[in-house]
């Protein structure tokens, strides 16, 4: 995994391609044609670091499952996209939350909750990724200005992340990464 400076995951369009794949509804080859189109639209050197990560990340969850020809699909992609020559560190792209039509707001709530469990699951364990909850954070105020949140049970959501995010600047770091 690569993590350069001044190139960040926590950008929208990213994350609207991310999530729209996620799960077991895509397979393979089309998870990786989504994320091609993605670095194709705009080709820069923060797209190429994105998407190579996500490869990456892709493979590992299929070798835990060892589903081998899938390995070897993104192994042959990954050899292939390699070369970053060339490419450019972009301005980086204004995330423009209020024009982005977000398919009726479901991509935007399931982008939303599976920030949320990250969230979640990284501050329990001492993790406090500062670009993450700024981005949750905006996220939800997006989702609440347009009137797709906001129950007692989102509330409830709320109030327990900011006081994970409290108790998680007191502990020790105990969350492992798997790279």
């Amino acid at each position: 995994m690569r993590k350069s400076e001044n190139i960040s995951k926590y950008n929208l369009a990213w994350q609207l391609c991310r999530i729209s794949i996620k799960g077991s509804g895509f397979n393979c080859e089309e998870k990786i044609l989504k994320v091609f189109s993605y670095f194709e639209e705009k080709p820069s050197l923060q797209r190429w670091e994105r998407v190579y990560n996500f490869l990456e990340g892709l493979q590992r969850g299929y070798k835990a499952a060892r589903m081998d020809n899938e390995i070897m699909l993104i192994q042959t992609h990954l050899d292939c996209f390699k070369i970053s020559e060339g490419l450019e560190l972009e301005e980086e792209e204004t995330d423009d939350w209020d024009s982005i039509e977000w398919n009726a707001m479901n991509l935007g709530i399931k982008l939303y909750k599976d920030l949320f469990k990250r969230s979640e699951k990284w501050l329990k364990g001492g993790y406090f990724h500062k670009e993450q909850e700024a981005f949750v954070d905006k996220l939800h105020e997006v989702l609440i200005k347009g009137g797709w949140v906001y129950s007692a049970h989102d509330r409830h959501n709320i109030k327990r992340l900011r006081e994970l995010r409290a108790n998680s600047l007191t502990m020790k770091n105990k969350h492992n990464f798997f790279f």
